[in-house]
């Protein structure tokens, strides 16, 4: 089964609010609680969102309860526990590039083993270049990333540079920090960074994008 058309920007804002809101509450949130969230006029334009994610398979609705709300997990292995992650761009794997963190291009379901903390900390990025090939990064490749306040030497990290994102090797020094590639292409070299950086996450793992592949039949759960 397939999503019958792409969702738009709103509605994975939406989608990600209620993940978001079972993930904290531990139940789903209420047509008020998203139309109180977004700022919405009218409950009608909530039902207008909920009725899209229904038709595209992102949720499933009781209209009996008022918290009826369920989450599906849409594109899922038999028998394989996965959570819904949210893609948010693409981040170069050479010099800086544009990264934005509050824009949501899709979500897709990952394999829950995979995390280990809530699936709020973690987001997957489109890597762009090849200064990580040798670290297993390639170009295009899909990027689990797992935000954290803790980085250790040899971390493969997403580092935010004057408001540009990259992708390296993560070194602390006594004064400084260096992001180091790993790459085939010699062209590529070591970033020393000291002020106006942030360290937004560190890369958990590298995933195969399931658009990429023709073969690949997905089951549909709760059929």
């Amino acid at each position: 089964m397939k999503y019958t058309k792409k969702p738009t920007k709103g509605q994975l804002e939406v989608l990600d609010f209620i993940q978001k809101y079972i993930e904290k509450h531990n139940i789903p949130p209420l047509i008020e609680d998203i139309k109180s969230a977004f700022q919405f006029k009218s409950t009608r334009s909530v039902t207008q969102y909920l009725d899209a994610l229904t038709r595209q398979g992102y949720i499933e609705r009781n209209r009996k309860q008022k918290r009826g709300i369920q989450l599906v997990n849409h594109y899922q292995e038999p028998g394989l526990d996965t959570v819904l992650v949210p893609l948010r761009g693409t981040v170069s794997c050479g010099q800086p590039s544009f990264y934005a963190d509050d824009n949501i291009e899709n979500f897709y379901s990952v394999d829950s083993r995979l995390l280990t903390s809530k699936v709020n900390n973690y987001f997957l990025v489109r890597s762009c270049g090849n200064s990580m090939n040798r670290a297993g990064i390639e170009d295009n490749d899909l990027v689990l990333v797992e935000k954290t306040d803790y980085f250790a030497n040899g971390d493969r990290v997403v580092a935010v540079i004057d408001g540009l994102a990259t992708i390296k090797n993560f070194s602390k020094g006594d004064s400084s920090i260096v992001l180091y590639p790993a790459s085939s292409d010699d062209k590529h070299k070591p970033l020393i960074v000291k002020d106006d950086f942030n360290l937004v996450g560190r890369v958990v793992d590298i995933l195969p994008d399931p658009e990429s592949f023709n073969d690949i039949r997905y089951e549909p759960v709760n059929q």
